[in-house]
């Protein structure tokens, strides 16, 4: 329905084609959201930072690391003043790919890292089971939040889930107070 709009138009412009990125990344289409990024450009129209962000969107929903790399990167070069937004899909991408130690050097470039940076690379050790990075980021979070429960509940989890029970009381008791 979106699309028929969109192909619809008289006159195609940078909001009616980010509209479309966006939506194609929300729903897991993201080679149709590059392809419209790249007629977007073949237009001549710039990228604001809402589209760069829905480009990365696309690459991670749709799990296209690689690409998503290479327009981090092109990004980096441009106009486009990234954001700690455009950090965070970018570590999400990569530590759902199991990239955490890029991931890492990439938060490691960010002058004022925050909480959110760094607990996505947190739930991404999660996922991919690395208890020891994990420990290393819950200190640095601390340092930055302490006593931040969103932190303790996924430390408790990862260790829950990978069978290391007397650290998930511990982590209940650091929760308690």
């Amino acid at each position: 329905m979106a699309r028929s709009v969109f192909d619809s138009l008289n006159e195609v412009d940078v909001i009616s084609l980010h509209t479309m990125i966006y939506s194609y990344a929300q729903n897991g289409y993201g080679r149709k959201a590059l392809e419209l990024f790249e007629r977007m450009m073949k237009l001549g129209l710039q990228a604001n930072d809402v589209t760069v962000l829905s480009v990365l969107l696309a690459c991670n929903n749709s799990g296209l690391v690689d690409e998503g790399c290479e327009f981090f990167e092109s990004f980096r070069k441009g106009k486009v003043v990234l954001t700690n937004d455009h950090y965070a899909c970018m570590v999400d991408m990569l530590g759902r790919a199991g990239r955490l130690d890029e991931a890492e050097m990439l938060i490691n470039e960010v002058l004022n890292p925050d909480l959110v940076l760094w607990r996505t690379l947190l739930s991404a050790c999660k996922i991919h089971r690395n208890v020891e990075m994990a420990e290393r980021l819950k200190r640095k979070i601390l340092e930055i939040a302490p006593g931040d429960e969103g932190t303790l509940i996924l430390m408790s989890n990862l260790y829950a889930f990978t069978g290391k029970w007397n650290r998930v009381v511990e982590m209940k008791s650091d929760m308690r107070g």
